[in-house]
């Protein structure tokens, strides 16, 4: 093979080995625009979900009251103390569940209400309790 043979082929293995480099990036940005369309469409079929449950109901002409409308009446007339419930739904700080809670993103764990001695569980979402369930039922 001659010395301008053996270059040529260098050079070409060269710009081979380059483009394999970057087909392989633009496959992981393929991946992530898919990841990211997914999550796209899946949002958007929750937002389609919402506008449907809307129309139903604009085309019903029925009248709907918000749980913050309910919140308010219990709070304003039926004397409901929601601010120390919601301070009683979070276990005192430094406490090992509070510090656990804390550091998880999403996770539902069961506590024991002090004062009431309620068993819940509580289901977190970024760091906010989003709802209250009952206990877990033990298996058996």
């Amino acid at each position: 093979m001659s010395k301008a043979t053996a270059a040529l082929l260098r050079q070409y293995q060269s710009k081979y080995e380059l483009y394999q480099a970057e087909a392989a990036q633009e496959a992981k940005r393929l991946e992530l625009i898919k990841a990211n369309l997914e999550e796209i469409e899946r949002k958007r079929d929750e937002l389609r979900e919402k506008i449907s449950r809307i129309d139903a109901q604009v085309r019903s002409n029925s009248i709907t009251v918000t749980d913050h409308a309910v919140l308010q009446y219990l709070q304003r007339y039926c004397g409901i103390d929601v601010e120390g419930i919601r301070r009683s739904l979070i276990p005192p700080k430094h406490s090992p569940l509070y510090e656990s809670m804390h550091r998880l993103r999403s996770a539902t764990v069961h506590y024991t209400m002090p004062g009431s001695g309620h068993s819940v569980r509580l289901r977190l979402q970024l760091g906010t309790v989003v709802t209250v369930l009952p206990p877990a039922k033990a298996a058996g």
